[in-house]
């Protein structure tokens, strides 16, 4: 009796299973990276959208051929970004990035060459790692 109770028991499982598999897939979910973007926190989302929107045509401006007064709405926003986020390691690189772009800012609007390459490329590498957050946490 106690195998016909296990057997039972399996069997139960197996459903559970299968059917979990097939409402996944009927969603369209049929990997594990499309499960994690599916649960990623809204929170977390708003701010990777966000901060992607601030970005887009600001931080692929030539350095030193850009208007400057477009980089500190960028850092704001970036900041806000980072505000709206549970995620500490993100809002971290968000906040990063933001102070990165202000002093990117700063560095054209006082015609400092030199600080300005340098602030730059700080800013590109701080870009990189809220994003690479973001494609890492299914965003």
């Amino acid at each position: 009796m106690a195998e016909s109770s296990d057997a039972q028991k399996l069997a139960t499982w197996l459903g559970v299973v299968v059917s979990i598999i097939a409402v996944l897939g009927f969603f369209g979910i049929d990997r594990f990276d499309d499960l994690k973007r599916a649960v990623a926190s809204p929170e977390q989302a708003k701010a990777c959208e966000k901060a992607r929107a601030a970005t887009s045509d600001a931080a692929e401006a030539p350095p030193l051929r850009v208007n400057p007064a477009k980089y500190s709405p960028l850092a704001q926003a970036l900041r806000e970004a980072a505000g709206l986020t549970d995620d500490k390691e993100l809002g971290r690189r968000l906040q990063v990035s933001a102070d990165a772009f202000s002093a990117y800012s700063r560095a054209l609007v006082e015609g400092d060459t030199k600080r300005a390459w340098e602030a730059h490329a700080w800013a590109k590498q701080s870009q990189e790692n809220w994003t690479s957050r973001c494609v890492a946490s299914g965003v």
